[in-house]
């Protein structure tokens, strides 16, 4: 089975799952909510309106004209740059929103020629098939999983001469970073002429890879600000390069990209300003309340554990008793939900392979005291599972 294939199945399971779950709602008249999904419950939802205040623009816009990144006043590209903890030898192009981003990186890959691609798993679910579309010849490596997070397979990476790595930063929904040892054997990597392609979406301010790897040429990254405090219809998002590969990535947003609308202006705009910083310290008090409530209700679960050292809106629950499979069907989503009225969904369908073990992932941005009942039906079901 090619990769496409598997990636158009995942598709198509999660197509079934939305399915069952919306005609299960509609019999039992009850919603059943998805403790796995991206949305966020009503009070978090409230807390950052009520946080966020976007200053107006202290230029003129006009909405006629055409936006691109060399059109952005000069002085506050610098100040993105600056924010983000760019280098000197760093250049910024902005776009839209991150997928469109990372359409523009695999592009960019395609045409230097890069052959021989690893991908850390878990990783963001469109890479792997926007690199099928580019006929880029790529392996899946699983980063392992300890107690104390995430590791990098180092003896593996370097024996099979990879040209190019692609990781996410914090490894993916998980709110985990690498550790010092990691970031020094990729600075290694890069020093020997191979590239290094970092997608941080998800990066918590000051945790961003460029203020330490971004010296280096090969050095790519991908940020999105407001992403990672989980406002999504206001954002922008910045692609991180080389001074010297900066033509390109300008050449090439025209065919993949275009001009960018007054909404990635808004959301700049809120970067720069004091109340972007007010509404991440908002968020992490909602968020790290919320994960004192789980950590509470995991010492019930002995068996489950998170990643203590979890930052942001998203965590992992593990448990390595349960196979790394179940709940890969329908029907074990179906018995799942039948007995819980609520839907988490595996490690699987989120990059993970079977080295990784069982685990599933939480959005603590809807993770309240409503979502906490569930989940303790969700783990009380799990530990009935013969192992």
């Amino acid at each position: 089975m090619n990769h496409e294939t598997k990636y158009n199945q995942r598709l198509d399971f999660l197509n079934k799952v939305e399915e069952f779950v919306e005609k299960y709602s509609r019999k039992r008249k009850s919603v059943v909510p998805n403790l796995s999904g991206w949305s966020n419950d009503e009070c978090f939802r409230e807390a950052m309106s009520q946080a966020i205040f976007v200053p107006k623009s202290t230029t003129k816009t006009d909405i006629l004209s055409y936006i691109y990144t060399y059109g952005i006043d000069e002085g506050i590209r610098n100040e993105i740059k600056y924010r983000l903890g760019c280098m000197d030898h760093n250049e910024i192009i902005i776009f839209p929103n991150n997928t469109i981003s990372i359409v523009n990186t695999i592009n960019y890959m395609a045409k230097i020629g890069l052959k021989n691609v690893i991908i850390l798993s878990p990783y963001y679910f469109t890479i792997p098939e926007l690199m099928e579309n580019r006929n880029i010849k790529f392996d899946i490596i699983p980063l392992i999983h300890t107690d104390n997070g995430f590791r990098v397979p180092h003896e593996e990476i370097t024996r099979k001469n990879y040209d190019s790595m692609i990781i996410t930063s914090p490894i993916f929904t998980t709110g985990i970073y690498y550790s010092e040892e990691d970031i020094w054997f990729f600075e290694k990597y890069l020093k020997t002429g191979n590239y290094l392609i970092a997608d941080e979406s998800l990066a918590a301010p000051q945790h961003e890879l460029v203020r330490r790897l971004g010296r280096y040429e090969n050095f790519i990254s991908i940020y999105s600000p407001h992403k990672f405090i989980h406002c999504n219809a206001m954002k922008f998002s910045v692609l991180v390069h080389s001074k010297s590969n900066h033509d390109f990535f300008e050449r090439w947003n025209d065919y993949y990209s275009g001009s960018l609308g007054l909404s990635s202006l808004t959301a700049i705009n809120h970067f720069l300003s004091e109340n972007y910083a007010y509404a991440t310290k908002t968020f992490f008090e909602i968020i790290n309340k919320r994960k004192e409530m789980l950590k509470q209700l995991l010492t019930l679960y002995p068996s489950f554990y998170m990643d203590e050292k979890s930052t942001g809106g998203y965590c992992h629950i593990f448990n390595n008793t349960i196979k790394y499979k179940f709940l890969n069907s329908l029907p074990s989503i179906k018995t799942l939900v039948a007995n819980t009225n609520t839907l988490v969904l595996p490690n699987i369908l989120h990059g993970f392979l079977p080295a990784q073990g069982f685990g599933f992932r939480l959005n603590l941005s809807a993770f309240n005291t409503h979502a906490q009942t569930s989940l303790a039906m969700v783990l009380a079901y799990l530990n009935s599972i013969p192992t």
